[in-house]
């Protein structure tokens, strides 16, 4: 039994070794390639080699290193923000601007803008809403209205009935907040990444370096951080508590006077009178060809013609009396966004590839420029294009012939065989060795020669 068994198996490796020897490898494991025509003609080749520095230049300067390519980058979509008011230092009484009048109602009037009895209010009451992340909202003007439920009328939250109603007491009074535009605002925040391992404050010792510009000058720096001065007294540059921004600035930045005139022209449509939003982009940025520093822009823009106000309701003496004030304030809005990255070896392999891509444009623009519009173009489109039979008449002729010419293709095919040139062995010490075809495609029509002297091509 274990000598039919090795008998067996030596067979069965007899006839595996007589099966490969009989395939053609050559055949089977050919290597496909595709065919190169040089031609000798400097301009062309200036011409192509300019358009493969101008892809290197752009993959490499631009892509690789200005948009850092070898990195995987992740997109900021938020962070932590905390803002707070401070209102100016006031030494006495009210400031002497255009906007007041501190007499009654009826004598503040004023053909080019509204005027109207001032009040200084500190940070606890024209903030409002208090502490709301990334919006501050400070009050320019405010009109209180008293109400109270009837007396007759037990109108608490507990027993509200249908007879309980508010009702005015008295005229609105309406007030613009002195120095509206002087008040601070602190900002202090920051960011991390969720898949990038990078994150940044602009507090404590190790704060981020900052800036706030024009949107239209995004180059000019307005104030920058940190500055020379600390803005708290008595704390080091070590210590810094965020950036302090006063209001005017934001309005200056955006081109902005609260007393302007708005899109109908009249005065009550002013930006003090109505209130503005400003959307205040905080926008974080990578420096250096690593990107391990990490700075932020205060960028600063206004929503036209979108007034802001939000009404508050505040108990006075007792739950029967209330009043409603409606607030009109600048309202920023702060959007953080910006990108974090980190060296990936896939992006920068997917940044190669696509350069290898685009070396591919500059043979098909070299190409088109050589074939389509050169002068010579009929004779560089006769070295580099092969022209085959008409097909169409290749298909119209007798069975008898065509089966006799596709059996001609088909042997040639097998064969691993098309257009074979071959060097005649006598000339190859003549640096004019003519070349032959030994073999042509029986689809190679007569548009071209099979015979080419190497000192006539191109």
């Amino acid at each position: 039994h274990k000598r039919d068994t090795h008998q067996s198996l030596t067979d069965t490796v007899s006839t595996v070794v007589l099966v490969a020897a009989m395939v053609d490898w050559n055949g089977v494991l050919a290597y496909t390639t595709v065919k190169c025509v040089k031609i000798r003609n400097w301009k062309l080749g200036a011409i192509h080699y300019f358009f493969q520095f101008s892809i290197f230049c752009y993959v490499v300067v631009y892509a690789v290193i200005f948009e850092r390519g070898f990195m995987f980058k992740e997109q900021i979509v938020g962070g932590s923000l905390t803002l707070n008011s401070q209102a100016p230092p006031r030494t006495s009484g009210l400031t002497n601007v255009s906007y007041c009048c501190n007499t009654t109602i009826g004598d503040c009037v004023n053909n080019s803008k509204v005027i109207l009895p001032c009040a200084f209010w500190d940070e606890y009451q024209a903030e409002y809403p208090q502490s709301q992340g990334e919006m501050i909202a400070i009050t320019t003007r405010v009109t209180v209205s008293q109400q109270s439920t009837p007396d007759n009328e037990d109108c608490t939250y507990q027993n509200w009935g249908p007879n309980c109603v508010w009702e005015d007491v008295g005229d609105p009074v309406a007030q613009f907040i002195d120095g509206a535009e002087d008040f601070t605002i602190r900002i202090r925040h920051g960011v991390r990444g969720q898949q990038v391992n990078k994150q940044g404050v602009n507090t404590g010792p190790n704060a981020l370096s900052g800036k706030l510009v024009k949107p239209d000058k995004p180059t000019e720096a307005i104030m920058s951080w940190p500055d020379n001065s600390s803005p708290y007294p008595g704390q080091g540059e070590d210590d810094r508590k965020g950036d302090i921004i006063p209001l005017s600035v934001f309005l200056d930045a955006v081109n902005l006077d609260l007393d302007s005139r708005g899109e109908d022209g009249t005065a009550e449509s002013s930006p003090r009178y109505d209130g503005i939003t400003l959307i205040v982009s905080v926008y974080y940025e990578m420096q250096g060809i690593d990107g391990s520093t990490l700075t932020y822009t205060y960028i600063p823009r206004m929503l036209d013609n979108l007034e802001y106000k939000v009404e508050e309701s505040q108990q006075i003496t007792g739950p029967n009396d209330r009043e409603i004030l409606n607030r009109h304030a600048v309202r920023l809005i702060f959007v953080q966004s910006g990108v974090l990255g980190t060296f990936d070896f896939t992006a920068l392999l997917i940044t190669l590839v696509t350069a290898l891509g685009l070396l591919a444009v500059a043979n098909t623009l070299t190409n088109l420029i050589m074939t389509k519009f050169l002068d010579q173009k009929d004779l560089y489109n006769w070295h580099t294009t092969e022209v085959t039979e008409d097909v169409d008449k290749v298909l119209q002729l007798p069975p008898e012939e065509l089966d006799a010419k596709m059996k001609v293709i088909r042997g040639h095919l097998a064969q691993g065989k098309g257009t074979f040139f071959a060097i005649d062995s006598s000339h190859l010490q003549d640096d004019s060795a003519s070349v032959t075809s030994t073999e042509k495609s029986p689809l190679i029509g007569n548009g071209r020669s099979s015979n080419y002297e190497s000192g006539s091509t191109a």
